[in-house]
Order: structure tokens, then C-alpha cells, then sequence
């Protein structure tokens, strides 16, 4: 069977149509693959509505932020590789990055950075347990207007079509075969990059959980002495560590079942 040859740019920015404008003609192995398989407008229309559509989360360091901490708990560390390398491109320094990752902080200089940074944190909860998937989400919604929680989903939009591509395809993309990565100096970084991923997955996975009830009904969130306070309050105080699992509140217990239960 004859190899197909591989597609020239040319027809690559013909079938991303807008978007390829992001990669300024060098087109990563992810793209060329998307382009094997057919998928290439699918990937066009997620990229526009990420970072030429959106309204209201329209800095590229949030946008990078929140892709590459949702994209590290992949098998495969191509993408968050590459959104941590892109923020270095941003002038975000190794460490904001490092804190990015271990410490869940957006980086420094980003408007509303608290409110940034607690989105990130539900946002890598949210991933890294998917049964906590629609609690984090329900935290996200609290932490940002509707306007931006609109935009918000089409950046998990592209989250989820990424990953997909990632789990069909790993053979064909290979972080270490990646052009885009060499071609503006970086690999030094981009290897410290990929260090400081791998040492965070084998720390998580030999660490000690800690579990935090929130209420299921008002999100509250239950302290070690017992009392239950708005988790805006103390998100930022969490470990990245922390799962969180479903309990109720007095308060919203005596609301929702109080007449059951005096019956």
C-alpha cells in the first residue's frame, strides 16, 4: 500500500480556514493528523470559537492556563506540553508555570488572577476525577458571569475534541517528533516543562488524598471543626490534592427534608 505523502501547507491553511492564522505556517503533528483523518474542520471550528469567537475570556494566558491544566492528566503530555510552552512564548516564566501546575495559581499580571486561579483548580479537580467532573462545574459557574461561563465551554469543547484526538492517535503524536517545539529555541524549557509534568502525575499518584464534603445543594463547604462555610472563602487554601465528595449542610437539610423527616 502507497504511503500517503504528506499534505503541503498550502492545503492545511486552506482546511483550517481562519484558525491558521494561530500557528503562523508551522503546523503542528496534532494538525497533521487531524488532517489525516478528516478531522481538521472539526478542529478549525473548535479553535475559532476559542480564540477568535470568545467574548469575555479573551486573554491568551487564561485561555493557555486552563487548557494546558486540563490536558495534564493525559497519558500522553503532548498538549500540555505545548499550551505551557506557548505561555512561555507569552513571557510567563518557568516559575509561574511550575506554580500553574503545582501550586494551582494563575499567573501573575492576569486581571481577576484569584478568581482565575480558583477556576483553574476546579478545572484540574474536574479532570483529574470525573466523578467529581459536574461538582466543579457547578463551582465554576459561581466563580464567573453566565458571559463567561459560555466561553468557558467552548474552551472544555476543545479540551474534550484534543484528548480525544490524543487517545486515538498517540503514535502519530509524538511530543519528542514535535517541529514546533525545536523551531523557536525552546526544547531546553520544553524539557523542564515535560520534567515537572511527569514528577507532578507520579507525586499524585503516590500521595495521600485529602477528602472535603461540600453540600450538594448550596456548595458549602465543611471545615475540620465542623462548620460549613462558602467555599470562596477558602478554595484558594485547599491542597491540590483535595477531593471533594457530596455531603449536605444543615441548613439545606432542614429545607429540603425537614418536613419528611417531622412527619
Amino acid at each position: 500500500m502507497t504511503e500517503r505523502p504528506p499534505p503541503s501547507d498550502e492545503a492545511l491553511t486552506q482546511a483550517l480556514g481562519p484558525a491558521a492564522s494561530l500557528f503562523r505556517g508551522t503546523y503542528t503533528l496534532l494538525v497533521r493528523t487531524c488532517y489525516d483523518h478528516g478531522l481538521v474542520p472539526s478542529l478549525g471550528k473548535h479553535l475559532e470559537q476559542v480564540y477568535f469567537h470568545a467574548k469575555h475570556i479573551r486573554d491568551p494566558r487564561v485561555i493557555e492556563s486552563l487548557l494546558s491544566i486540563a490536558l495534564h492528566h493525559c497519558e500522553n503530555q503532548y498538549c500540555y506540553t505545548l499550551h505551557s510552552t506557548w505561555l512561555l512564548g507569552m513571557q510567563v516564566h518557568f516559575d509561574q508555570i511550575a506554580g500553574l501546575l503545582e501550586l494551582l495559581e494563575a499567573p501573575e499580571g492576569i486581571t481577576d488572577r484569584k478568581k482565575w486561579s480558583m477556576v483553574i483548580r476546579c478545572t484540574y479537580f474536574a479532570f483529574l476525577d470525573d466523578s467529581t467532573f459536574a461538582t466543579n462545574m457547578s463551582l465554576v459557574r459561581r466563580f464567573l458571569a453566565p458571559e463567561e461561563y459560555q466561553d468557558y465551554v467552548h474552551i472544555l469543547a476543545l479540551v474534550g475534541f484534543l484528548r480525544t484526538v490524543l487517545l486515538c492517535f498517540p503514535e502519530q503524536i509524538d511530543l519528542h517528533r514535535e517541529p514546533l517545539l525545536t523551531g523557536y529555541g525552546l526544547s531546553e524549557q520544553t524539557h523542564r516543562i515535560l520534567a515537572l509534568s511527569k514528577a507532578r502525575l507520579a507525586t499524585q499518584a503516590n500521595r495521600h488524598h485529602e477528602l472535603v464534603s461540600l453540600c450538594m445543594y448550596c456548595k458549602d463547604l465543611r471545615t475540620e471543626n465542623d462548620r460549613w462555610v462558602p467555599i470562596e472563602t477558602c478554595l484558594d487554601e485547599l491542597s491540590p490534592n483535595t477531593y471533594f465528595s457530596h455531603g449536605i449542610c444543615p441548613k439545606c437539610y432542614q429545607k429540603e427534608f425537614g418536613d419528611i423527616v417531622s412527619d
